[in-house]
């Protein structure tokens, strides 16, 4: 009798978004043993959930995620939580060394994802918010809080997309061509060009 073919699972769109949506919590349970394990765990829920029948499976599944974690986690740091979701997937069809990954890209996610995010966006929105507000105008706290959340959620969930759709093999490709740090490249001239002619005025 021929052996049984395993049916293939496949994640929906609706479990990748409450993915993502669930990674900007990752810091919420941050403990200095495994930063943001705890965090990253919860947020692997729904994954979890479409690819495992049983509890038993679910229960091992997630205990992957608890090993210690830390990454930037809301703008480019969401690229390796697609390409865990992605891998998970494969592993509930097959088999995959997740961890492995996960830590591979979580040094060079973070100095990047820290770079755009605290070095680049922040100071740029808030020195025009902060000008803003010197002269009395009360948009700019405003229009920093609006802008700030949509460039990081935007940023986010093509991150997080791209990782689950293109895998590890592309995000490794994408870091030794170096495209990254040609678009942080930009974004500091950017940056600089602003906060000179604030400067200036």
């Amino acid at each position: 009798m021929a052996e049984e073919k395993k049916e293939q699972v496949k994640l929906q769109k609706k479990d990748l978004v409450k993915h993502w949506l669930l990674g900007y919590s990752s810091e919420t349970c941050y403990n200095y043993e495994r930063l943001q394990a705890l965090g990253t765990t919860n947020a692997m829920v729904p994954i979890v959930r479409r690819l495992y029948k049983t509890k038993e499976e679910q229960a091992k599944a997630l205990k992957k995620y608890t090993v210690f974690f830390n990454t930037e986690p809301s703008w480019i740091g969401t690229v390796i939580h697609g390409v865990a979701a992605s891998m998970e997937e494969q592993a509930a069809n097959g088999a995959e060394d997740i961890n492995a990954v996960r830590t591979g890209l979580m040094g060079p996610m973070a100095g990047i994802g820290d770079t755009v995010s605290q070095g680049i966006a922040y100071p740029i929105l808030a020195g025009i918010a902060c000008s803003l507000a010197l002269a009395g105008n009360i948009a700019g706290p405003i229009i920093f809080e609006i802008a700030y959340k949509i460039l990081m959620l935007g940023m986010g969930y093509a991150m997080y997309m791209m990782g689950y759709k293109q895998g590890k093999s592309a995000i490794l490709k994408i870091l030794s061509a170096g495209t990254l740090n040609k678009i942080t490249e930009i974004f500091s001239i950017v940056g600089l060009m602003v906060v000179g002619n604030m400067a200036a005025t």
